[in-house]
């Protein structure tokens, strides 16, 4: 899964500035001519003479037959030009990621007392709240343990995940790459998040609103974010869905649970 904030994001192109700094300090070692070179243009303009000229100064003419030696002196001037810039960046960049603090505002309500996280509100036992901000109005189904949910199916899941004592978070914010060669991220925030007993993440996402066209665009241009973070059925995304007229075979859910999710959990 890839969650790149700007710092992850520089740190990223800091690896990729060092393949390119290795690469042009082998171009400069490699080629061991020293001395510059030189180009005059002939009197119809058209056509540039090259010259070597040694250390010592001295000039010597390049013919066509000399055209590796040209692009060898002219690949050694670029990497000798090329080596200190990207040195440079390298350490700006290392010296703004030590100085750099995520100003996400998920980021930051984090670091606050727990007094203070607006997205950390707990139900009557303790449990923790959903932190998607979208209609929060809407969560007003209290389960058993004092979680709050938008639908009566996504109660019933809550309930079962519940008492096999599976550890799960409602509505927990994901940030995932949106697939662009900005390293552009956008946040999601999957019905449910199931914590593995080794840390790793399993989401079910619950589709309740299949009969509306706009919902389902939606929803697949997120299935399509997911994918490219590897999050994919049945690898560690489960999909579940209400029929058209909102039924919902709970027990098909329950067998799915106790005969896949659990599995996936040892």
């Amino acid at each position: 899964m890839i969650k790149l904030t700007l710092k992850e994001y520089i740190l990223k192109s800091i690896e990729l500035d060092t393949i390119r700094l290795n690469h042009y300090r082998k171009v400069h070692g490699r080629i061991r001519i020293n001395g510059r070179l030189k180009c005059r243009s002939r009197r119809n303009g058209r056509e540039l003479r090259y010259y070597y000229v040694s250390p010592d100064n001295k000039e010597t003419y390049l013919g066509k037959k000399k055209l590796k030696t040209i692009r060898n002196l002219q690949q050694k001037r670029l990497a000798e030009t090329m080596i200190p810039i990207i040195e440079n960046n390298i350490r700006l960049k290392e010296w703004f990621c030590e100085a750099y603090t995520d100003d996400d505002e998920a980021a930051v309500i984090e670091t606050l007392p727990r007094a203070y996280r607006p997205t950390e509100q707990t139900g009557t036992n303790g449990f923790p709240q959903s932190e998607n901000p979208y209609r929060r109005e809407n969560l007003v189904i209290k389960t058993s343990f004092g979680l709050y949910v938008r639908t009566k199916s996504e109660l019933q899941i809550a309930e079962l995940l519940y008492s096999l004592g599976i550890e799960f978070y409602y509505e927990r914010a994901l940030t995932l790459w949106e697939g662009t060669e900005e390293f552009i991220s956008r946040t999601f925030y999957p019905d449910f998040t199931i914590v593995r007993p080794d840390g790793r993440e399993i989401y079910w996402e619950h589709k309740g609103m299949l009969s509306n066209a706009e919902y389902t665009e939606r929803d697949i241009n997120k299935e399509i974010i997911y994918n490219l973070n590897g999050i994919y059925q049945p690898h560690n995304l489960i999909v579940t869905a209400e029929g058209p007229n909102n039924e919902f075979d709970m027990e098909a859910v329950r067998r799915m649970v106790e005969g896949v999710l659990l599995k996936m959990m040892v």
